[in-house]
């Protein structure tokens, strides 16, 4: 992979994100070989509980999974792809327990498909 994902601002992705889908409690990226590169301040998650289960996602035909995570968050896991279908970087939203209901399948979002082919 390039260094393409230097030039994303993920924290003003995170803020626009969480405009549209307010239940985004956290937000960390990997590049698509599970090197990660961002984690927003607020910490939410262990990056590296994340990174175990990355080799599984990229192994399946899915954009997206849910994950319950060890502090009781729900992460979900979405595959951001370039052009030609092959996946570029990997997100991990979080959301906090009370809020799983309030957060949509984002692969699947029209909001979520137009910021991250941008």
């Amino acid at each position: 992979m390039t260094s393409a994902h230097t030039s994303i601002h993920f924290d003003q992705y995170k803020a626009l994100l969480k405009t549209l889908f307010p239940a985004i409690s956290g937000l960390v990226a990997f590049d698509c070989a599970g090197k990660q590169v961002w984690q927003d301040d607020a910490r939410r998650v262990d990056g590296e509980q994340i990174s175990a289960l990355l080799p599984a996602f990229l192994g399946v035909d899915t954009d997206s999974q849910t994950h319950t995570l060890l502090n009781g968050d729900s992460g979900q896991l979405v595959k951001l792809r370039d052009p030609h279908g092959a996946p570029v970087l990997l997100l991990c939203l979080c959301s906090s327990q009370g809020d799983k209901a309030a957060l949509p399948v984002l692969a699947r979002q029209p909001a979520f498909v137009q910021l991250s082919s941008m």
